[in-house]
């Protein structure tokens, strides 16, 4: 029917747990039997497809988050860059920025640690 089970096997009985309607059912062992049948192409075919649509999900994912960091990683240069412009300026202004620049070049550091 499509609903999600848990199956539990011991010597003496079988559970079931369907938890989709919340029911649990219970069979002695001796009323189940099985047989070896083999493993259908079409359902191979089905998980592989599943498993690459997935993949190809995550790979779009993490490119769109590498850009990311890549253009922060392109931003925080540039303000560094700035920072140390300003600093070049005046003692003054060397103090204040360098406590900046300092920061950025932590943020940098751990955008490196991630590649």
């Amino acid at each position: 029917e499509g609903n999600e089970i848990d199956v539990e096997i011991s010597d003496t009985k079988i559970s079931i747990f369907d938890w989709d309607v919340g029911d649990d059912y219970e069979f002695p062992a001796s009323l189940i039997s099985q047989k070896m049948v083999r493993y259908e192409l079409n359902d191979f075919v089905d998980r592989v497809t599943g498993l690459e649509a997935a993949w190809q999900e995550e790979h779009v994912a993490f490119s769109k988050a590498q850009r990311k960091l890549d253009h922060i990683a392109k931003v925080a240069q540039e303000v560094i860059r700035r920072a140390e412009i300003k600093a070049s300026s005046s003692d003054d202004r060397a103090d204040k920025q360098q406590e900046a620049i300092k920061v950025l070049n932590r943020v940098l550091a751990e955008l490196e640690l991630s590649d």
